[in-house]
């Protein structure tokens, strides 16, 4: 027990002095330092480099080699200068990188919330995603996000204390559907990310650069439940250095909560995110493990019949409920 106390307050220490050192810096500074960040973990240390390859080379297969090197050696540079932004955004040292962002027009938004029933927001790891809800809330449009906690103890409290000290009221990924239905009927703002890998009893299999990815139908419930468009939004940064809010088109809510419905709408804000990485490769996470979870694979066996390796599987077929859909929906599959 001493052991593991010492090592959790060491490792939050460890965090406090480098994010503390990065955030003296002028936003300009920090991300050259971010950039230096990024070459050794892409380049020195190859931290799932191989895998980061084999993805870009899936995924953007007219690219010749020489391009897809270039456009990894370019997300792990955007991922270091995020993480050295952060920093800034932890201390408090943010404010001319948020003053120099570029808004859109907002009308999209009023429109969407004069409907009475909430937004949700369609994001992803795409750019600098925490940037997206201090802006938000800056212009006024306040928003609650879902998050997903960190297994670093440490690491989880400095970035709930980052998104918090900026008004972003937080809530978690499991267990919390009434929590998230409750602001939309107070036609609030809320932030989904659908970019992440779920397990087989979580989500739901649909197309993602061409291959079948298990994604969370969370976003499509609570829209059917709660009546509340669907609008996709992501911050990327510019040549210059600025950051430029995006907004997509708004999407009406699915026609049902049924199993087709909800795997229709999955894969409608599926395509709509995929568009949107096409645009900016070099700022999605592709060291995320996006397509770790698979679907089963069939095989004959000597009686004739078929195992696909679990009882709820067929095809690609998969449990509909997770964490944030309510519990009286859950079904024992999506047939």
């Amino acid at each position: 027990m001493f052991i593991a106390e010492t090592g959790r307050f060491a490792v939050k220490a460890l965090v406090h002095l480098a994010t503390g050192l990065l955030a003296r810096l002028p936003p300009a500074g920090a991300r050259r330092v971010g950039l230096g960040l990024g070459w050794v973990l892409g380049s020195v240390v190859r931290y799932r480099r191989a895998e980061v390859d084999d993805r870009l080379a899936s995924c953007f297969p007219d690219r010749s080699d020489r391009d897809r090197r270039r456009l990894a050696d370019a997300a792990y540079s955007h991922l270091g200068m995020t993480v050295a932004e952060a920093s800034l955004l932890l201390h408090g040292r943010a404010e001319p990188m948020l003053a120099s962002a570029l808004i859109p027009d907002l009308s999209p938004i009023r429109s969407a919330l004069d409907r009475g029933r909430g937004l949700l927001i369609l994001g992803g790891h795409l750019g600098n995603w925490e940037l997206l809800a201090v802006l938000a809330g800056r212009h006024g449009f306040p928003a609650t996000v879902l998050v997903k906690a960190i297994r670093k103890e440490a690491m989880n409290q400095y970035v709930t204390h980052m998104r918090t000290r900026y008004g972003i009221k937080l809530l978690p990924q499991r267990g919390a559907y009434r929590q998230c239905l409750r602001v939309l009927k107070a036609n609030g703002i809320l932030s989904f990310v659908l970019d992440q890998n779920m397990t087989r009893d979580e989500g739901i299999f649909v197309d993602f650069f061409g291959r079948p990815a298990c994604t969370s139908p969370g976003l499509a419930h609570l829209s059917a439940h709660a009546g509340a468009p669907v609008l996709p939004a992501c911050c990327i940064r510019r040549p210059d250095g600025r950051f430029e809010v995006e907004l997509g088109d708004v999407m009406d809510p699915p026609t049902g909560r049924d199993p087709d419905s909800v795997r229709e709408a999955t894969q409608q804000y599926t395509r709509v995110l995929e568009e949107m990485i096409r645009q900016h490769p070099d700022q999605w996470t592709w060291i995320h493990r996006r397509w770790r979870t698979r679907p089963f694979v069939y095989t004959e066996q000597g009686d004739g019949s078929r195992d696909g390796g679990g009882p709820h599987e067929k095809g690609m077929q998969t449990p509909a409920g997770i964490a944030t859909v309510d519990p009286r929906d859950r079904r024992g599959s999506d047939e």
